[in-house]
């Protein structure tokens, strides 16, 4: 999802010897992102903002400030609530964003804050909507079987959510399947599966091809914990 300009929205002091001057400090990464005027073309360009973002405190910190200068309504609400997801408070994000549901980047950002605060099942719709607007584009239709599969696991558990999950795969495009999303859940469904051999394979493979996939992140720092390659988890773990 992407949108440009004002159309559709579519749908992260050292002192010298020789001076005794400060020397400049190299500026932490992502200083310049500026979210008041900065294009925003994609949840995609969040995603790589935010990285940068939690590069450092002091850059968390100036960019939270950059969020809280920002009004509540109309563009810079918007903003305001992009902001809101990329610096980690999903609760705040998720009733900001609330306001602009025709916008595509605004609402899939918060789908994702509702899948951090696990209200997988209030997402789902969200996605699907995105998915069927966007039927080629892996990333809303991914989510909306990751949420779907988690709001089946508690409710159903885990067997009826791998079922599900297998039967929305042979239903995705052929081209899903190579993406970093359809990776990750058919490394979900091998998991559920108690298949963790082939769930870490998947899972690996997944984070070639986006080494930023949060929950592939997560889950292949899980299995790798658990059967016992800590420095595997280690690294996943504070990717």
């Amino acid at each position: 999802p992407s949108t440009s300009g004002s159309a559709k929205r579519t749908p992260m002091t050292i002192a010298t010897e020789a001076t005794g001057q400060p020397e400049p400090q190299p500026q932490p990464q992502g200083t310049d992102f500026q979210l008041a005027t900065a294009p925003i073309p994609s949840f995609g360009a969040l995603l790589q903002e935010r990285a940068k973002v939690f590069a450092e405190k002091s850059t968390l910190d100036a960019f939270e400030t950059q969020v809280t200068a920002l009004g509540e309504g109309g563009e810079e609400g918007r903003r305001r609530g992009l902001g809101l997801w990329m610096t980690g408070h999903n609760d705040q994000a998720v009733t900001a964003l609330a306001a602009y549901p025709d916008d595509d980047v605004a609402s899939f950002t918060r789908a994702n804050a509702l899948m951090a605060l696990d209200r997988e099942a209030e997402a789902q719709p969200i996605f699907e909507a995105l998915t069927a607007k966007y039927p080629e584009e892996p990333r809303p239709r991914g989510a909306a079987m990751d949420a779907q599969f988690e709001a089946t696991a508690k409710k159903d558990g885990e067997g009826a959510a791998g079922d599900a999950l297998e039967a929305a795969l042979g239903q995705a495009p052929e081209s899903f399947n190579e993406s970093a999303e359809g990776k990750y859940l058919t490394g979900r469904l091998a998991e559920a599966r108690l298949d963790h051999q082939t769930a870490m394979d998947c899972y690996r493979a997944a984070r070639e091809v986006d080494p930023s996939h949060s929950r592939n992140l997560f889950r292949l720092a899980f299995v790798a914990e658990r059967y016992g390659h800590e420095d595997l988890a280690l690294e996943c773990y504070e990717t």
